[in-house]
């Protein structure tokens, strides 16, 4: 089995009081596009961090390439990269000498790559930073990351204050690097974003990782049914059920876990109300976030 470019192992981390995450554990491997989601303050960002060498935790271990961090953080950090709507330009240098200064530092820097970026957002490189909306440095700031092809690239929640636009070509130029057999992680909360190429799904909730699947594999996971407006809740009684979506016909609409199908009267009453539209990664989020929400 390759070595994964990324691993954690039975981290978990307390901030005060808060137990942000518990005994989590990841692997990522080589030429794939994860989604890290969960609700606000599930410790997205915290795992993003210790990825990204910001934070160390207080229990587990992470590792990249291998090597456990603290072996050789020069090494294994030349082939990583950390972007975050957090992240802010605070040289008084124009955008075209940071890439400059950026091509001299970083081997792997394609500055065809990175005109290829400029030239579509429009982006007037002999400007300064501070000069762009927040949503415009970045597209600069994943624009230059890109460029310096990091083997794994780490994105935190930057789709947030993209336009639809922006959004749908960073996506694919996300995707087209796992194509390249590098590893994308991004932490969002845009369900919307792993529609566009995600692999892998990772959702944390209540500090713990609650699942971890293939987007192409939803229905391997779930069912889903629907009952109508004069249905009764009855019929999924006793059945792991939970509402995700209230349809314009006034139907509800239920997710099910493949497992509830062993009991052969279960598979009846299931088959009758099979919701044949197609299961959502929203969908999987509210199943596992409904106690959140009651």
């Amino acid at each position: 089995m390759p070595t994964p470019l990324a691993e954690i192992k039975n981290v978990s981390c307390v901030f005060g009081k808060k137990k942000v995450l518990d005994d989590v554990s990841l692997k990522f491997e080589a030429g794939k596009f994860y989604a890290l989601t969960g609700v606000n303050g599930a410790g997205k960002s915290t795992l993003m961090n210790f990825l990204a060498g910001n934070l160390f935790p207080q229990m587990g271990e992470v590792s990249f390439f291998g090597e456990p961090v603290g072996s050789d953080c020069g090494k294994i950090f030349a082939k990583t990269l950390y972007v975050s709507e957090k992240m802010t330009f605070d040289l008084a240098q124009s955008v075209d000498q940071i890439a400059a200064d950026y091509s001299k530092f970083y081997k792997k820097w394609n500055g065809a790559i990175w005109s290829e970026w400029k030239d579509y957002f429009k982006i007037d490189a002999s400007q300064v930073p501070q000069t762009f909306s927040r949503g415009q440095n970045m597209q600069i700031a994943l624009g230059m990351q890109m460029a310096i092809q990091p083997e794994l690239l780490l994105v935190d929640e930057i789709t947030a204050v993209l336009d639809s636009y922006a959004r749908d070509y960073v996506l694919k130029k996300l995707k087209s690097e796992s194509d390249k057999g590098n590893t994308v992680v991004m932490a969002t909360n845009l369900l919307n974003d792993l529609n566009t190429g995600v692999s892998d799904m990772i959702l944390l909730h209540d500090s713990k990782i609650a699942c971890q699947m293939q987007t192409h594999n939803i229905q391997n996971h779930f069912v889903k049914v629907r009952l109508n407006k004069d249905q009764s809740m009855e019929l999924l009684q006793g059945l792991k059920s939970i509402q995700v979506s209230q349809n314009s016909d006034y139907s509800r609409s239920f997710l099910i876990p493949v497992d509830e199908l062993k009991n052969k009267a279960n598979e009846t009453l299931i088959r009758t109300h099979l919701d044949q539209r197609g299961i959502t990664p929203e969908e999987v989020f509210k199943y596992y976030t409904h106690s959140r929400m009651n």
